[in-house]
């Protein structure tokens, strides 16, 4: 799996990205299936204070994934986003099993 990580508004943090990739590959342990994920993390100003984002879209057979959470923290953000992801590839695993792409 390709794995894009881009932070937005915000400098670039090793651990989050690490957190973010740790997240996706045990993702794709369970769903092998998946092509890539495109992750933008960035960090935006209202007046209630800072709010972390994290976007997750993910490349799969068929209709991509699409996730968007926010929270205080990027490590909440991404564990929301993610979360997301998962219930949303469970739901669509009877459709677009690998055995409609393979090779066989």
């Amino acid at each position: 799996m390709n794995i894009n990580i881009q932070f937005l508004h915000t400098e670039t943090n090793a651990k989050v990205a690490s957190l973010v990739f740790n997240k996706l590959e045990q993702l794709n342990k369970k769903f092998d299936w998946i092509i890539g994920a495109e992750v933008f993390l960035k960090e935006e100003n209202n007046k209630e204070g800072r709010k972390r984002v994290c976007e997750t879209r993910l490349i799969i057979p068929g209709p991509e994934v699409y996730s968007f959470a926010t929270d205080k923290s990027f490590e909440a953000a991404i564990s929301e986003a993610i979360d997301d992801i998962e219930s949303q590839l469970i739901s669509r695993k009877g459709k677009w099993e690998p055995q409609h792409f393979s090779n066989n």
